[in-house]
């Protein structure tokens, strides 16, 4: 199922408009997170749905998979959260 792109933000506009170190950590962080698993082949593309910063990070990415039961679009969640 494709996501409302309307609530999300590509990641290179959201760099641009805010170079916070944070948030560049925080999308390696969910890139690390996704790519550990061998069943991602590439990560395609890359959104914000949400940032409050320095506390959590919401990032949607639009994947490649080598297994036809993966759905292609995944939500991250990073942040200091309980």
């Amino acid at each position: 199922m494709t996501p409302n792109m309307n609530y999300v933000t590509p990641i290179e506009y959201s760099l641009v408009r805010d170079s916070n170190e944070r948030l560049y950590k925080a999308l390696d962080e969910a890139k690390s997170y996704l790519t550990f698993y061998n069943w991602i082949s590439s990560i395609d593309e890359q959104y914000v749905g949400a940032e409050f910063e320095g506390i959590i990070y919401i990032f949607l990415f639009r994947i490649s998979s080598n297994r036809n039961d993966v759905d292609p679009w995944l939500w991250v969640v990073v942040g200091d959260i309980p």
